[in-house]
């Protein structure tokens, strides 16, 4: 009985362990994403799309990532994104830095407004319990006068 329990406990543990990986990668997916959006506002020819538009999204709101018209997108929710017939959910926050970045010296440019915490969160069923990461980092508009 006690090889039938170690067994199976090293199985679960394999299989999250799989599972949590995942996650990770998703999680991360997720914030390149977001880095992909802010990059092509500066290289899509298009002077209607800026950094700005990145701004504008900070809040309490949870974005999911939308493809349409060959190009990366937020919109409200969260995706259900299937591997190997596994349901992860995820949703991205964009949040204003504040405060938290020191002033760069320069007089016309407001850490506030030029940096934001994108915070990727996957979250998963595993043996009926919902588990969840999150991957976060600030993304700079590290072009602020273009």
């Amino acid at each position: 009985m006690a090889l039938v329990f170690v067994g199976r406990t090293a199985l679960a543990n394999s299989s999250y362990t799989q599972e949590k990986a995942q996650a990770v990668y998703l999680a991360q997916e997720g914030i390149e994403i977001v880095r992909q959006i802010r990059d092509t506002y500066w290289i899509d020819g298009d002077n209607t799309t800026q950094w700005g538009d990145l701004v504008a999204l900070a809040g309490s709101t949870d974005y999911k990532v939308s493809f349409a018209s060959s190009k990366y997108d937020l919109i409200s929710g969260s995706n259900d994104i299937t591997v190997n017939n596994l349901v992860f959910s995820r949703t991205i926050k964009i949040e204003d830095t504040g405060s938290l970045l020191p002033g760069s010296g320069v007089s016309n440019i407001y850490p506030a407004d030029n940096a934001l915490k994108v915070t990727s969160t996957v979250s998963w069923i595993f043996n009926g319990v919902q588990k969840s990461i999150s991957a976060s980092e600030i993304l700079t508009n590290w072009r602020p006068n273009f």
